[in-house]
């Protein structure tokens, strides 16, 4: 908590700032230390947390019943490893978050773009591109 109070001090007057965010990280050097600085600093802005999950079903066509029995969705959304994804991303209105791949790299959002969710839906994010060359732009994620 103290790290994220250094790096962080005014966070409660400009969580809006976009100058502010960008001149700031925290780097982590494993995946559970960033998700454990990632939800105390999404516990620090204000809003409601919006939660967006995998799926966690299979096609049930012609799976065998030994084949159903290895992937249990438990098992499947337990999984934290490297290069994937977690099961779930708590997001908040405001938060600030990098793109860990390329996702169009005409509109500039790749690996290490830096935006602030402005609007969530079911599916879909709005979010400010706050580096780069396209810095101030609002895109959508699908």
């Amino acid at each position: 908590m103290r790290l994220i109070n250094e790096t962080y001090q005014e966070l409660n007057d400009k969580h809006n700032n976009c100058t502010y965010l960008k001149e700031r990280a925290i780097l982590a050097p494993k995946n559970s230390d960033a998700d454990e600085i990632t939800s105390m600093m999404l516990s620090m802005l204000p809003g409601e947390i919006h939660q967006f999950c995998r799926a966690d079903t299979q096609f049930s066509g012609e799976i065998s019943d030994h084949e159903q029995n290895m992937n249990q969705p438990e098992l499947l959304t337990s999984i934290k490893v490297s290069g994937i994804p977690n099961h779930c991303l708590e997001l908040k209105k405001g938060a600030p978050v990098m793109l860990m791949r390329n996702l169009n790299q005409l509109l500039g959002l790749c690996n290490g773009t830096r935006l602030i969710i402005s609007k969530m839906s079911e599916k879909v994010l709005e979010a400010r591109v706050i580096t780069g060359s396209h810095m101030g732009e609002e895109v959508l994620i699908a």
